[in-house]
């Protein structure tokens, strides 16, 4: 009889988000293909009961939306399996009014029970593992990409950038707008500077903006990766994370998405660039003060962005693709809920 992993994603509407895909169905998707057992999602607790199941990986809120779950975990009737419990997001900074600050409770919360109840817990940064209940517990698995979802060999124009992100980026939009309001229209017009947002953003933003919006069916992974690979012509991606506590725990995940679409990246410094053994040192950082400034004299290095893109993208193809890095979530999978069961 084949063992069974039964997953649980957490999910935007109905579907499954970024993070889910990224380092759950990515990872379980490319292990079914070489390995003796069946990955099932979670429809049903009766599920958690059959023989030849060996574990339960969940992530992030998707605990608290599935009736009974919650229940079961907190009593003494759970099953013996290994319960898996992921994040990549930090919940510690919680700010009345925030945008997040609904769905921010409702992690944390999850996270306090998952930590007690959970005999496996991941992580993709230190900052969230150093900053949980019990550091000791955790394992951090970085961020891996599915990169030939992101493969973009197409030529690039090196006086472009591309930035995608959610509407809780567009402070960070904004302020690069209204940096370039300080540069005189002439001088803009003259180097053919232009900047791609791609996003549900709804803003008025300097004339070198252009918002793309992404169409419905394209709106999650992993048609979102394909599309914008085919969409995009640009040579340089933004990284623009804003220098806050709750933004501390973030990963390089931009940074390994735009290189596995062969290009460069130029933002803030910040740990989520500076952390990562793949994106520090090989992106180009641009002040928060006058970013600009600092976009425009990068246009004019076309050659250098070029060679940093190729090395960024053979970078990540060799070593952080879902099943090329070995410290990523498709290995930690393979070892300690597959290999030990089978």
């Amino acid at each position: 009889m084949k063992k069974t992993l039964l997953y649980l994603p957490e999910k935007s509407g109905p579907k499954a988000n970024a993070c889910s895909f990224l380092r759950m169905l990515s990872p379980l998707s490319a292990l079914v293909k070489h390995s003796e057992f069946i990955a099932e999602e979670l429809v049903s607790l009766t599920q958690l009961f059959k023989p030849g199941v060996i574990a339960l990986t969940t992530n992030r809120t998707a605990v608290l939306d599935f009736p009974g779950l919650l229940d079961l975990i907190l009593s003494d009737r759970f099953p013996p399996i290994q319960l898996h419990w992921d994040t990549d997001d930090y919940s510690g900074s919680i700010q009345a009014g925030a945008s997040e600050q609904n769905y921010l409770q409702r992690l944390s919360a999850a996270q306090a029970i998952m930590e007690k109840h959970a005999n496996l817990l991941t992580t993709s940064t230190e900052f969230i593992r150093n900053n949980s209940i019990a550091p000791a517990r955790w394992k951090v698995i970085r961020n891996s990409i599915p990169f030939e979802n992101w493969n973009n060999p197409k030529q690039k124009n090196p006086k472009t950038f591309l930035f995608f992100g959610l509407n809780v980026h567009s402070n960070e939009i904004q302020r690069l707008s209204e940096a370039f309001d300080n540069i005189s229209s002439s001088r803009l017009k003259k180097s053919h500077i232009s900047i791609e947002v791609v996003g549900n953003f709804n803003q008025k933003l300097n004339k070198i903006f252009a918002v793309t919006n992404v169409p419905d069916q394209n709106q999650y992974y992993p048609r979102f990766a394909s599309w914008l690979s085919n969409h995009s012509r640009h040579l340089t991606g933004l990284v623009l994370i804003e220098d806050s506590l709750l933004n501390k725990g973030k990963s390089a995940l931009k940074f390994l998405e735009y290189s596995a679409m062969s290009m460069a990246t130029a933002g803030y410094s910040h740990s989520a660039l500076t952390s990562d053994p793949s994106s520090a040192n090989r992106f180009f950082e641009i002040s928060r003060n006058n970013p600009a400034e600092d976009l425009l004299n990068l246009i004019s290095e076309d050659r250098v962005l070029l060679q940093s893109a190729e090395r960024n993208r053979e970078e990540i193809k060799d070593n952080r693709g879902t099943i090329t890095d070995a410290s990523g979530m498709y290995h930690f999978y393979l070892k300690n809920l597959i290999q030990l069961n089978l």
